[in-house]
């Protein structure tokens, strides 16, 4: 039988992808093209680096389908011109040099397997590692709620409670939705030193409670709307269900508790991206990994929750709509 070595070359190479197209971010070199095509000597001048140098990396970026041969330089793809110029909406230049999680964990994958601690895991500085991933996901993330928000059937003035909650994704969607909401809005006090920044004029309709979601002393219950987005997969089971549970006890009579994840435990032929962040969760936390639809709904119904509705996906999230048990489906 004969097999095709390409295979595998293009498995080594998705390595050197990843890094060639980090390094393009660092450089500045997406933002370099995005007012059009420039050769290898007109990069390095924007990007003060070497001439030769730069045409390596562009050549690879071109291999990988993120720059297109123009004339004798380059402009770019439509991904790259989308999705790594940083001032894009959809930016993810940010994401693509964070989401993999401390460099130093992915040599270790093998030992990790057999049971090593990560060289460096999140968990050592949370705070540190999300400040900087919270506006990285950021774009992402305001895309799912907004195109969620309004699915939820939410009555008018809505109160927010959004923990863990980053740069405020869910509060920037629903106090632009709707003057008369109000948010409440929790994390790190080092990841909230730049969301009140970020929410603007919003801020001013939003209250931001530092500390850890399970002891932050949040304002009393009850709210239409809580959100907890993308923050169960990095927490080990018990401190997840408690917060399920916490979550549960701050709801209004007929709120919603709406989970985003990404949801291991299914084919990773048809769930590919899920799959692949579940070995990031390996790599770099201690506990974390992805939550699978049955360890979920377990926690949802161990809160006094039922699941009342799984809107299609939103780039690539699992979005979980649930509300007591007793109040029925949405109104």
């Amino acid at each position: 039988m004969r097999t095709d070595p390409g295979f595998i070359w293009g498995t080594i190479h998705g390595s050197t992808g990843y890094w060639v197209a980090a390094a393009a971010v660092r450089l500045g070199l997406f933002d370099a093209l995005r007012t059009g095509p420039l050769d290898a000597d007109g990069l390095a001048r924007v990007c003060q680096a070497e001439p030769a140098a730069v045409a390596v990396i562009a050549d690879a970026l071109v291999a990988t389908g993120l720059l297109v041969p123009h004339g004798g330089g380059y402009e770019l793809s439509e991904a790259a011109a989308a999705h790594l110029v940083r001032d894009a909406p959809m930016a993810m230049a940010d994401l693509l040099l964070w989401s993999p999680g401390p460099a130093s964990n992915w040599p270790a994958l093998d030992r990790i397997a057999r049971g090593e601690r990560p060289p460096e895991p999140i968990d050592d500085d949370a705070p540190a590692f999300y400040s900087k991933l919270v506006d990285a996901t950021l774009p992402s993330q305001l895309l799912v709620a907004r195109s969620v928000l309004a699915s939820l059937g939410l009555p008018e003035g809505p109160r927010l409670l959004e923990p863990g909650a980053g740069r405020a994704p869910w509060a920037t969607a629903v106090l632009s939705a709707d003057p008369r909401s109000s948010a409440v809005v929790n994390d790190f006090a080092e990841v909230l030193s730049g969301t009140e920044e970020n929410l603007g004029a919003l801020a001013a309709r939003c209250q931001l409670v530092s500390g850890d979601y399970l002891d932050a002393d949040w304002p009393p219950p009850a709210y239409d709307l809580v959100v907890l987005g993308h923050i169960l997969r990095a927490e080990p089971d018990r401190r997840a269900a408690l917060l399920v549970q916490r979550a549960s006890a701050a709801l209004a009579p007929g709120g919603r508790l709406v989970v985003t994840e990404y949801l291991g435990g299914r084919s990773p032929l048809d769930h590919a991206h899920a799959a692949l962040l579940g070995v990031t969760m390996l790599a770099g936390t201690l506990e974390g990994r992805l939550c699978s639809p049955t360890l979920l709904e377990g926690w949802l119904t161990g809160a006094g929750l039922e699941v009342v509705a799984r809107p299609e996906p939103v780039a690539n999230t699992d979005v979980i709509i649930a509300t007591h048990a007793t109040t029925g489906g949405p109104s």
